[in-house]
């Protein structure tokens, strides 16, 4: 008998241990440049140019993907 309680817990326990869930544990936040900096006089057409542009992170887990 305690045979069959054991295999029925160790059964129920593999089965609603393992989580089919493949969501990703991750989510976009929106953050405020806090400042830009080397702004030129002017842009030249056509010619990529660089600025300098910081902003505050909410925590040390947040990290830059691009800008909207």
């Amino acid at each position: 008998m305690m045979k069959y309680f054991i295999l029925i817990v160790v059964i129920f326990v593999s089965v609603t241990s393992c989580s089919t869930d493949d969501a990703a544990n991750f989510y976009f936040d929106f953050v405020a440049v806090d400042s830009v900096s080397e702004i030129p006089e002017a842009f030249i057409v056509n010619q990529p140019d660089t600025l300098q542009v910081s902003y505050l992170r909410p925590s040390s887990c947040h990290g830059f993907d691009g800008f909207d």
